[in-house]
């Protein structure tokens, strides 16, 4: 177990803080990104990470375990969808309070300002709107359900169900560091992704499906970005 635990934790750690900023450096070079922000830059390394582990671990799998197939996987989820996983909805408002009582806490504590929200909204508000909403409530959520409750669960399939949750939350949880020039804030944010992280995996694990997971994170997701609309 602790063999497992290490493993995971090491090489997801080494992927994201070594090999993620070159490939974000090379696609930037490459591909004439160099104009774009501290905040879609932030955004890109989110969606590069997961993707390009995933990857290779799927290769992996494919290659010399020969018993995993994403394409069956997601295929497989679209003929089993229930309305009972739209109940995902209610569990992203819900979510979504609970996080607004936490940051009012942290607030409160450490009095930390709104400047940082600000920067996001302008740094949102830079890109046009649709492909921000499509971006932030579909294709991040999905991915990240994809990798970090689906492709967990499937590494750590031998481990007892909290230590997925556990380990999930933190994965995913490091992935949403930002360099706020604030500890308190960096910490905040680090929080919010780790309480969001086991939310999100307590339902997969419960419903045994991506739906309810990715639909949890689309609610969250699409109500703050249209609140960050709203009171730009």
């Amino acid at each position: 177990m602790n063999k497992s635990i290490n493993k995971i934790l090491v090489l997801f750690s080494l992927w994201y803080f070594i090999v993620t900023p070159i490939i974000v450096t090379l696609l930037t070079k490459i591909i004439n990104l160099e104009s774009l922000n501290q905040n879609h830059l932030y955004f890109l390394g989110i969606i590069i990470a997961p993707i390009t582990y995933y990857i290779v671990y799927i290769f992996y799998k494919m290659i010399y375990k020969k018993k995993y197939n994403i394409l069956n996987y997601i295929k497989n989820q679209f003929n089993h969808f229930k309305l009972e996983y739209l109940k995902g909805s209610i569990y992203g408002v819900i979510l979504l309070i609970f996080i607004i009582l936490l940051n009012l806490l942290f607030n409160y504590i450490f009095h930390l300002s709104d400047g940082t929200s600000a920067d996001n909204v302008k740094g949102l508000l830079s890109v046009p709107i649709l492909y921000t909403f499509l971006v932030g409530t579909v294709i991040i959520p999905f991915i990240e359900e994809l990798v970090f409750r689906v492709g967990i669960k499937e590494i750590l399939n031998d481990l007892d169900d909290k230590y997925y949750i556990l380990i999930s939350s933190i994965l995913f949880a490091f992935v949403h560091i930002q360099n706020t020039g604030n500890i308190f804030q960096m910490i905040n944010f680090v929080f919010v992704a780790f309480i969001s992280g086991i939310f999100f995996s307590i339902i997969y694990n419960k419903y045994k499906s991506i739906w309810p997971s990715f639909i949890t994170h689309f609610t969250y997701n699409f109500i703050v970005l249209l609140l960050q609309f709203i009171v730009k």
